[in-house]
């Protein structure tokens, strides 16, 4: 027999179409062990059942379309030609409030409010629409609800207002496409296609209905876990009355207005409301306002205690969910009660704020990074190094003092770009588009956003800049090399040092050491990647000259001048994990085994297997290539994961992709670039340097032919001092790179061994606690400064902050103003086009239509087109299974990821500059690249035939699998 009602404990997360958004928040809070009222819930096939008996789904064919009524029933409901929308809607909810309930539910209703926990108590009948409190709609507001409601006949009505609801004018233009109340005009088309977690309108034209315990609130109100107002995610904010609350949507109370400590509850700021009176049940059924006294309606509603166990409330509501959410609550009788929970759809950060991004930082430690990772790396050593380099070049103003260079967002890390560019825009020929364009930011502006025109007074005053900056040029490479020589000197004493041999002092200086180790290459690391931006937007800025003489294909390519530059430090590991390749091929054994054993396996008998007389050699090679590339790690930047000399499982990945025979590309698949993936990467080099000296001979021509051209006479002297400088800062912000992996695995193995002392004495709960502390509180422990206690806690919240913000898209760029769910601003400027690959960045509905599929718009950094099939991977781990021919689909691409560019036909990205690491490897070896294509890993399924254009930046889905 088919059940219409089912109680919270029994709903699962499969059940949400059935029981609906607010259902389902509620039972999902009940399985947390969460104080929520004793719950039982209306199916919606309930409501589906009560149509069709009842005859009212004739009537429903009367709201839809001619087109979407021959469509079957899925089709939306809209209003026909002919009478007013809302004269139909008026009828047909006069029909749903007078028809009968089916018996079937009619006789569970009244078993489950006679017996059980819902037996003789006033009770709350509340709306739970598939199109309710989901990521992107709340439709707060939008569906009935009634409170304190007695007895079946009086739960029957209430249920009947509850489904009458979807079919109000107000719900209807909420959540299905609207026609104009004469019946004409065009609909407003729905925000996309149903989803289960109710981030859109659904098709189905039911709804569930949850009957819950009316709690006799004392006290109620509103609880939003972050402060939608500020944005600042150690701030809640809570609105409260004294009754029911049902007075605060309506707007009869002003509430008590508190904003609250995320972590310790206490009230940061308070506001009083006007609270002339409080709504309580009426024993006739519904609510009665009460009159409060004068004192009484000026005393706030909640105390430090209530307040402090409010917060801790929240902080386990936001975990259960994963995101900010706004909570409805009610104490009662002492205790507190969840009514409702449904995310936060809108939040705003105020002028204040500022502007940051994290572009660059999201591409070399994505997510939820470490905090001793981001402290040192961003916290410290970027923003030491942003200062210095402005000082150097005479950029640096007293109006710059003490700014903040880098912070964290909701676990992410962020830099300033807002006083970057108030920094660089000192110069004439700054344009803002350009500088975004070069770092990876999608522009939220029309035009060209912020520029310094080339007028004679910002000529004159960038007379100094301009000086100190080409005496930065000239010096800055040759101390770089004297630190990587010194570097070179200093690194086989630390190799000599074994941490676990050291005592307490000394083990805590070394790891000291290693912090500030890491600091100085990385100042190096980072002033020379600055220099190398502000050297291709130069180099850029030249060859634009050519481009606006409609020159058309003559016009040289920047992604071919920067191919196939040699001697790259990260790219080593590609061309010697082909070499490791072919000692295997020597091996079959060792070939037989690294195919079918899983690399987990391997990694943890390596030294058994370089043992064997038959294949021991294979094994020992590989064993030769971890040491050789110990510092290399699933994501470098962050020194809390491991370096693959502790776990060698994902390059064992890699190497499996390498070895002949192992996803070759079959005829069913496009034939590979320039002679296949099994090409020694040196030939694949030799070929793309060939191709970089075509373009070079081919810029130097057009130089030669200046007059003719419209160009200044200087324009092929410039080029070629600007050409020379991009690559060999290339070069150098490669090198330096290395060196730091190679500083950061020095770092962590001090850490890891005085993190797992630490944890032994007591001063962390575990040892993995010390990566969620900042830089300056381990230095402080290592000092014996710090307060453990404190240190302690700092990393429990810290750590928390991953499961709290677990599904909560935090934005990429912030700026002062409103965003949505999906970090997006709600109001968002269409940024305008900047030449071939350089436009807005496309996403699922803004692609263009092309070669029969859609074409999606990002930066081209790397030429060549190709079409092949493609492997979409969220991680390097998914990555490891990438075919030979495949194009490789990720968000990001790391030093790590290095080895499989010899393996992939092309790359599309979601993220990277033309200097990231990525682009400049991937032109080195001349496989087609186009980044920032926003979303790339939701729009593709692996398997889907992409057709990208390395060179106009754009990728076409040919093909769906």
């Amino acid at each position: 027999m088919t059940r219409h009602l089912r109680w919270l404990e029994d709903i699962t997360r499969e059940d949400r179409p059935l029981v609906g958004g607010k259902a389902a928040a509620l039972a999902e809070l009940r399985r947390a062990g969460l104080p929520v009222p004793p719950t039982v819930v209306v199916l919606s096939r309930a409501c589906e059942t009560f149509l069709r008996e009842n005859g009212l789904e004739e009537h429903l064919s009367l709201l839809r379309s001619p087109e979407e009524a021959a469509a079957g029933e899925g089709g939306h409901l809209t209003a026909p030609a002919g009478p007013p929308l809302s004269h139909l809607l008026e009828e047909f909810q006069a029909e749903v409030r007078k028809a009968p309930l089916p018996a079937g539910l009619l006789k569970e209703l009244e078993e489950a409010l006679s017996s059980g926990p819902l037996r003789g108590t006033p009770l709350a009948v509340r709306s739970s629409s598939p199109a309710e409190d989901g990521r992107r709609r709340s439709a707060a507001g939008v569906y009935e609800s009634r409170l304190n409601v007695r007895g079946l006949e009086e739960v029957v009505a209430a249920v009947r207002d509850c489904w009458a609801s979807l079919w109000t004018e107000r719900a209807f233009s909420y959540v299905r496409p609207v026609r104009a109340s004469s019946g004409t005009g065009a609909a407003r088309a729905p925000s996309g296609p149903p989803g289960e977690d109710g981030t859109a309108p659904p098709d189905t034209r039911a709804m569930a209905v949850l009957i819950q315990a009316l709690v006799p609130c004392e006290v109620s109100g509103i609880l939003f876990t972050l402060n939608p107002l500020t944005a600042d995610e150690n701030e809640m904010l809570v609105e409260a009355t004294w009754g029911l609350a049902s007075g605060l949507a309506s707007g009869e109370v002003s509430p008590d207005r508190f904003v609250v400590h995320f972590w310790e509850g206490r009230a940061l700021r308070s506001e009083p409301g006007r609270k002339p009176e409080a709504l309580v049940p009426a024993e006739e059924g519904g609510l009665r306002p009460v009159p409060l006294d004068r004192e009484k309606s000026r005393t706030p509603c909640l105390h430090a205690d209530r307040l402090a166990e409010l917060a801790a409330l929240g902080r386990r509501v936001q975990e259960v969910f994963g995101e900010p959410q706004d909570v409805e609550f009610g104490f009662a009788g002492g205790r507190l009660y969840v009514l409702q929970s449904r995310p936060i759809t809108t939040y705003t950060f105020p002028e204040s704020t500022g502007q940051w991004t994290t572009a660059n930082f999201r591409e070399v430690m994505p997510g939820f990074a470490s905090i001793l990772g981001q402290s040192q790396s961003f916290h410290h050593d970027f923003s030491r190094a942003q200062e210095e380099l402005f000082r150097r070049v005479r950029l640096w103003r007293p109006e710059d003092e003490g700014t903040v260079w880098a912070r964290t967002f909701f676990g992410h890390g962020y830099w300033n770009v807002g006083a970057t560019k108030r920094v660089a825009s000192r110069l004439p020929g700054f344009r803002e588009r350009s500088f975004d364009r070069t770092v990876g930011i999608d522009p939220t502006y029309e035009g060209e956003g912020r520029v310094t025109p080339w007028t004679p007074v910002n000529v004159l005053r960038a007379v100094p800049v301009l000086l100190a900056l080409e005496r930065q040029y000239r010096t800055v490479p040759g101390e770089v090399r004297s630190f990587l020589e010194w570097f070179d000197r200093e690194e086989p004493v630390w190799d000599a040092v074994r941490p676990e041999d050291l005592d307490d002092e000394s083990l805590s200086a070394w790891a000291a050491k290693g912090l500030e180790l890491h600091a100085k290459t990385n100042r190096w690391a980072l002033i020379t990647t600055l220099l190398s931006t502000q050297a291709q937007e130069d180099f850029h800025g030249t060859l634009a000259a050519l481009e606006k003489k409609g020159l058309g294909d003559d016009a040289p390519s920047e992604a071919r001048l920067l191919t196939g530059l040699t001697g790259m430090a990260t790219a080593r590991p590609l061309e010697d994990l082909w070499g490791l390749a072919r000692t295997f091929e020597k091996h079959p054994r060792a070939l037989e085994r690294l195919r079918r054993t899983p690399p987990a396996e391997l990694a943890g008998r390596l030294a058994e297997l370089a043992g064997k007389a038959d294949e021991g050699e294979a094994w020992r090679a590989v064993l030769d290539w971890v040491r050789r590339y110990r510092y290399m790690s699933n994501i470098d930047e962050d020194l809390s994961v491991p370096r693959w000399w502790e776990d060698p499982s994902v390059p064992l990945s890699l190497l499996r992709g390498y070895v002949t025979g192992e996803g070759r590309t079959t005829r069913s698949q496009p034939p590979p670039r320039g002679g296949g993936p099994a090409d020694d990467p040196r030939v694949q080099l030799e070929r793309q340097r060939a191709v970089r000296e075509a373009e070079e001979k081919k810029a130097l021509a057009l130089g030669r032919r200046w007059l003719r051209l419209g160009l200044s006479p200087f324009w092929r002297r410039r080029f070629e001092e600007q050409y020379r400088r991009v690559k060999e800062f290339c070069w150098l912000r490669e090198e330096t790179r290395v060196y730091l992996s190679r500083a950061r695995y020095q770092t962590r193995r001090f850490l890891v061994e005085l993190a797992r002392r630490w944890a032994e004495a007591g001063l962390l709960d575990e040892p993995d606690d010390i990566f969620w502390l900042t830089r300056d509180e381990v230095l402080e422990l290592t000092g014996g400064r710090g307060d453990p206690a404190a240190a302690r806690e700092a990393a429990r919240r810290r750590k928390a902050l991953r499961r709290l913000y677990r599904n909560w898209k935090v934005p990429q760029n912030i700026t002062p103003g409103t965003y949505g769910p999906e970090g997006l601003p709600l109001r968002r400027a269409a940024p305008a086009s900047d030449g071939p690959g350089t436009g807005p960045r496309s996403g699922p509905d803004t692609g263009t239509e092309k070669h029969g599929g859609p074409t999606y718009t990002g930066v081209g950094c790397s030429a060549g087109v190709v079409t092949a099939r493609c492997r979409v991977a969220g991680c390097i781990e998914e990555a490891a299974a990438l075919q030979a021919g495949e194009i490789l689909v990720a968000p990001y691409a790391n030093p790590a990821w290095t080895p499989l560019f010899h393996l992939a036909e092309g790359l599309v990205l979601e993220e990277g500059g033309l200097l990231s690491h990525s682009a400049v490897v991937a032109r080195e070896y001349g496989v087609p690249a186009v980044l920032q294509v926003k979303g790339a890993t939701k729009l593709f399924r692996t398997g889907d035939i992409l057709t990208i254009d390395g060179l106009k930046g754009t990728v076409t889905l040919t093909g769906r699998r």
